[in-house]
Protein backbone atom coordinates (compact mmCIF):
# COMPACT_ATOMS: atom_id res chain seq x y z
CA UNK A 1 0.00 0.00 0.00
CA UNK A 2 1.07 3.69 -0.50
CA UNK A 3 3.41 5.34 1.66
CA UNK A 4 2.94 8.31 3.10
CA UNK A 5 3.27 11.05 5.82
CA UNK A 6 0.01 11.27 7.23
CA UNK A 7 -0.23 7.24 7.02
CA UNK A 8 3.18 7.33 8.70
CA UNK A 9 2.39 9.64 11.74
CA UNK A 10 -1.20 7.63 12.29
CA UNK A 11 0.97 4.67 12.41
CA UNK A 12 3.50 5.98 15.17
CA UNK A 13 3.07 4.42 18.42
CA UNK A 14 0.52 7.43 20.32
CA UNK A 15 -0.21 9.81 18.02
CA UNK A 16 -1.93 13.03 19.80
CA UNK A 17 -5.49 13.18 19.61
CA UNK A 18 -7.94 16.02 18.50
CA UNK A 19 -8.99 17.83 21.66
CA UNK A 20 -11.98 15.95 22.86
CA UNK A 21 -11.84 13.49 19.66
CA UNK A 22 -13.68 10.14 19.75
CA UNK A 23 -11.73 6.86 20.49
CA UNK A 24 -13.12 3.62 19.72
CA UNK A 25 -11.68 0.45 19.68
CA UNK A 26 -13.17 -2.81 18.60
CA UNK A 27 -12.28 -6.34 19.69
CA UNK A 28 -15.79 -7.83 18.49
CA UNK A 29 -18.05 -7.96 15.73
CA UNK A 30 -20.41 -5.51 18.04
CA UNK A 31 -17.55 -3.39 18.67
CA UNK A 32 -16.64 -3.16 15.07
CA UNK A 33 -20.25 -2.41 14.06
CA UNK A 34 -19.75 0.62 16.53
CA UNK A 35 -16.70 2.11 14.45
CA UNK A 36 -18.15 1.17 11.31
CA UNK A 37 -21.26 3.69 11.87
CA UNK A 38 -18.59 6.09 13.22
CA UNK A 39 -16.78 5.96 10.20
CA UNK A 40 -19.94 5.75 8.09
CA UNK A 41 -19.38 8.04 4.85
CA UNK A 42 -16.04 9.41 5.60
CA UNK A 43 -13.66 10.26 2.87
CA UNK A 44 -10.30 8.33 2.28
CA UNK A 45 -7.50 9.25 0.13
CA UNK A 46 -5.73 5.84 -1.13
CA UNK A 47 -3.15 7.63 -0.35
CA UNK A 48 -3.64 7.90 3.13
CA UNK A 49 -3.54 3.77 3.49
CA UNK A 50 -0.41 2.39 4.41
CA UNK A 51 0.00 -1.79 5.01
CA UNK A 52 2.96 -2.47 7.37
CA UNK A 53 3.59 -5.78 6.85
CA UNK A 54 6.57 -6.31 9.58
CA UNK A 55 4.19 -5.26 12.23
CA UNK A 56 1.35 -6.41 11.06
CA UNK A 57 -0.71 -3.43 11.03
CA UNK A 58 -2.74 -1.27 8.45
CA UNK A 59 -3.38 2.10 8.82
CA UNK A 60 -5.82 4.67 7.13
CA UNK A 61 -6.77 8.18 7.65
CA UNK A 62 -9.80 9.75 6.32
CA UNK A 63 -12.28 12.85 6.84
CA UNK A 64 -15.43 11.54 8.69
CA UNK A 65 -18.64 13.24 9.52
CA UNK A 66 -19.55 13.96 13.20
CA UNK A 67 -22.91 11.97 13.39
CA UNK A 68 -23.36 13.31 17.02
CA UNK A 69 -22.98 16.78 16.20
CA UNK A 70 -24.77 16.00 12.58
CA UNK A 71 -28.22 14.56 14.69
CA UNK A 72 -28.13 18.37 16.15
CA UNK A 73 -27.93 20.04 12.20
CA UNK A 74 -24.56 20.94 12.02
CA UNK A 75 -21.74 19.37 10.18
CA UNK A 76 -17.95 19.45 10.38
CA UNK A 77 -15.27 16.26 9.50
CA UNK A 78 -12.37 15.92 11.84
CA UNK A 79 -9.65 13.97 10.31
CA UNK A 80 -9.47 10.32 11.63
CA UNK A 81 -7.02 7.39 11.84
CA UNK A 82 -7.88 3.99 11.86
CA UNK A 83 -6.01 1.15 12.44
CA UNK A 84 -5.99 -2.43 12.61
CA UNK A 85 -4.06 -4.82 14.15
CA UNK A 86 -2.48 -8.76 13.71
CA UNK A 87 -3.17 -7.80 9.64
CA UNK A 88 -1.36 -10.80 7.82
CA UNK A 89 -2.52 -10.02 4.31
CA UNK A 90 -4.21 -6.92 2.38
CA UNK A 91 -6.42 -7.44 -0.65
CA UNK A 92 -7.48 -4.30 -3.00
CA UNK A 93 -10.73 -4.48 -5.71
CA UNK A 94 -11.65 -1.74 -7.53
CA UNK A 95 -9.75 1.33 -6.70
CA UNK A 96 -6.16 2.29 -7.59
CA UNK A 97 -3.52 3.67 -5.30
CA UNK A 98 -1.07 6.74 -5.66
CA UNK A 99 -1.02 10.30 -4.97
CA UNK A 100 -3.41 10.81 -7.89
CA UNK A 101 -6.10 8.22 -6.98
CA UNK A 102 -9.68 9.21 -6.88
CA UNK A 103 -11.00 9.95 -2.78
CA UNK A 104 -13.02 6.98 -1.50
CA UNK A 105 -16.47 6.95 0.54
CA UNK A 106 -16.29 4.62 3.34
CA UNK A 107 -19.65 2.64 3.26
CA UNK A 108 -18.88 -0.11 6.12
CA UNK A 109 -16.76 -2.25 7.74
CA UNK A 110 -17.36 -6.18 8.77
CA UNK A 111 -15.59 -8.84 9.96
CA UNK A 112 -16.09 -12.31 8.94
CA UNK A 113 -14.72 -14.96 11.25
CA UNK A 114 -12.65 -18.03 9.32
CA UNK A 115 -10.75 -19.62 11.87
CA UNK A 116 -11.54 -17.99 15.06
CA UNK A 117 -10.20 -15.82 16.61
CA UNK A 118 -8.76 -14.86 12.69
CA UNK A 119 -10.71 -14.33 9.71
CA UNK A 120 -11.26 -11.35 7.48
CA UNK A 121 -12.24 -7.41 7.66
CA UNK A 122 -13.72 -5.36 4.82
CA UNK A 123 -14.15 -2.05 4.08
CA UNK A 124 -16.85 -1.39 1.54
CA UNK A 125 -16.24 2.27 -0.43
CA UNK A 126 -18.87 3.51 -2.38
CA UNK A 127 -18.44 2.69 -6.68
CA UNK A 128 -18.05 -1.01 -5.65
CA UNK A 129 -14.66 -0.31 -4.13
CA UNK A 130 -13.50 -2.55 -1.19
CA UNK A 131 -10.58 -4.09 1.32
CA UNK A 132 -10.28 -7.38 1.97
CA UNK A 133 -7.81 -7.64 5.64
CA UNK A 134 -7.11 -10.97 6.43
CA UNK A 135 -6.29 -10.82 10.35
CA UNK A 136 -5.30 -13.55 13.21
CA UNK A 137 -8.04 -11.42 15.27
CA UNK A 138 -9.88 -8.74 15.34
CA UNK A 139 -7.99 -5.73 16.86
CA UNK A 140 -8.87 -2.00 15.65
CA UNK A 141 -8.77 1.27 17.10
CA UNK A 142 -10.36 4.60 15.52
CA UNK A 143 -9.21 8.10 17.15
CA UNK A 144 -9.78 11.49 15.93
CA UNK A 145 -6.47 13.77 15.02
CA UNK A 146 -8.05 16.71 14.13
CA UNK A 147 -8.54 19.32 12.32
CA UNK A 148 -12.51 19.86 12.58
CA UNK A 149 -14.05 21.52 9.30
CA UNK A 150 -17.82 23.06 9.28
CA UNK A 151 -19.09 21.01 5.93
CA UNK A 152 -22.65 21.29 3.91
CA UNK A 153 -24.77 18.47 4.91
CA UNK A 154 -23.75 15.39 2.86
CA UNK A 155 -26.96 14.26 0.29
CA UNK A 156 -27.75 11.42 2.68
CA UNK A 157 -26.89 12.33 6.54
CA UNK A 158 -29.02 8.93 7.92
CA UNK A 159 -26.18 6.91 9.59
CA UNK A 160 -26.91 3.18 9.42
Amino acid sequence: MQDDKTAQSLAAQDPPDAEGGLRLFAFDELDLAIVSASMQEAIISPSQMLFQKNQQRFVLAGDRLDWDLAHTGTYERVTTGLHFETVQKVERSGFEQGLDAKDLTLLSIHFHAEQAPGGYVILVFSGGAALRLHVACLEASLRDLGPRRKVDKPADANPL
